[in-house]
């Protein structure tokens, strides 16, 4: 059973199965549609990534940007690489971004910007891990 709640501006969903536990393609996209339910928009980020990649992102706005942590989270040691896919970043609001650079060769990253200003940049390969630094202004 999955209920949804409304209450004053907020929404809540509560399931009675423990589906993020689940272990299937049914369960991982059951539990990914409900909290991107929630949303009021797009996600601030993503990527098109294999399911073992965990993707995580740091706000620093002290330093104007944003770290992007991609980690390769394969069953298997060492990981198998995981090929080509892409990941995407919003800007904060009002916000723009000027470079990307991966990190901590501090190399520039092309990218490609969409209308709303979410930047798009491809990964070649992951290894084990990769991170990434969003400057913006």
């Amino acid at each position: 059973t999955v209920v949804e709640n409304h209450y004053g501006a907020g929404r809540a969903i509560y399931s009675a199965a423990d589906l993020e536990a689940g272990n299937s393609t049914a369960h991982d996209s059951l539990f990914l549609a409900l909290v991107t339910s929630l949303l009021d928009g797009p996600a601030a980020f993503g990527s098109d990534a294999h399911p073992v990649v965990w993707m995580n992102v740091f706000d620093q706005p002290e330093h104007g940007r944003r770290i992007v942590s991609l980690f390769n989270n394969a069953p298997t040691d060492p990981p198998l690489p995981v090929p080509e896919f892409s990941f995407r970043l919003r800007p904060p609001a009002g916000r723009h971004y000027t470079r990307l650079v991966q990190l901590p060769q501090d190399q520039a990253v092309p990218f490609a910007r969409d209308p709303d200003g979410t930047i798009r940049a491809a990964v070649s390969g992951l290894e084990a891990l990769a991170m990434y630094a969003a400057y913006h202004q």
